[in-house]
């Protein structure tokens, strides 16, 4: 892959991770709200929902830097854009545009999520 390519992957990798960050940051303040405040905000019964919504976020969100971590590694060991499942490279190209962290081809992610599915 050439530097120029690989510089602006990691760009765009390092600039969502950033972003992630600063969303769940947001959210950690949200949650350090004091009861009262809460109260105050809206009622109880929809900021438990909001609160079990933003868990859910914020978990969802921790396991996308995960895998934008794991993205910024790959491209560094020049296996960025390699299927982790089959060896081939990721296609269709617009995949990676689409999720720059994903780590299968559509094939393998259709499979494993196939499995998933009939657990």
């Amino acid at each position: 892959m050439r530097n120029r390519k690989k510089e602006r992957i990691r760009k765009n990798l390092e600039s969502i991770k950033e972003d992630i960050i600063s969303s769940l940051n947001k959210k950690r303040r949200l949650q350090t709200l004091s009861p009262q405040d809460v109260i105050d905000l809206e009622e109880g019964a929809v900021n438990q929902h909001e609160a079990y919504v933003v868990i859910r976020v914020c978990n969802g969100e921790g396991e996308k830097l995960t895998q934008i971590e794991k993205a910024l590694k790959r491209l560094e060991s020049e296996i960025y854009g390699v299927c982790e499942e089959c060896g081939e490279e990721i296609s269709p190209p617009g995949r990676l545009k689409a999720i720059p962290w994903a780590a299968l081809c559509l094939s393998c992610q259709e499979k494993q999520e196939r499995t998933v599915k009939s657990l």
